[in-house]
């Protein structure tokens, strides 16, 4: 038994950070519906709608953080980002990520349980530096997050995201957005 109240705890979010990896190492399903098979009726879900969003319109600039160092060597202080000051996107890279964002609306929305470990972020500031929001994005299985946002998601409803563009400028950019998911 782990006496120590702080290595309990480290041993605790150690534990929880391997689930996530082993979870990330399965393959982003496409599927949206919980049973993927065509023998047990399984029916697509129809795209019904698909809302294009303007994140943070009022945003004076855009900073994309990258979680890039691996878990087993980030250091005590917890940044596992190389940089972590972030690059700054210039005014059309931050109208693209802008835009990359879709609020779609399906006939029959079932979610699929995916790793979300996201390592890419995108941080939305104000005129005087003050963040106002995040986009945060998981490569190895698909999935987005928006904290601080003004939008939600009603019953069968997804976010939708542009991940192959946002994928093109990061690698114009020098930037990759396979980090730290399991070799395919």
């Amino acid at each position: 038994m782990i006496r120590n109240p702080a290595a309990r705890f480290l041993t605790v979010i150690v534990a929880v950070l391997a689930m996530g990896v082993a979870a990330c190492s399965e393959a982003p399903s496409k599927t949206l519906g919980a049973s993927q098979s065509e023998s047990d009726g399984y029916v697509e879900p129809k795209l019904l709608k698909s809302e294009k969003l303007r994140l943070w319109p009022e945003a004076a600039s855009v900073r994309l953080f990258v979680e890039d160092i691996p878990y087993d060597e980030i250091g005590p202080n917890g940044n596992g980002m190389s940089n972590p000051a972030g690059v700054l996107l210039t005014k059309a890279q931050q109208k693209f990520v802008s835009n990359a964002m879709t609020r779609d609306t399906y006939s029959d929305y079932r979610a699929v349980v995916a790793c979300f470990i996201p390592h890419h972020f995108f941080r939305f500031y104000d005129v005087g530096g003050k963040q106002i929001g995040e986009l945060q994005v998981c490569y190895c299985c698909g999935g987005v997050s928006l904290a601080q946002a003004k939008y939600s998601l009603a019953d069968k409803q997804v976010w939708g995201f542009d991940y192959e563009g946002v994928a093109k400028m990061m690698a114009e950019m020098g930037i990759s957005s396979k980090v730290q998911c399991e070799p395919e």
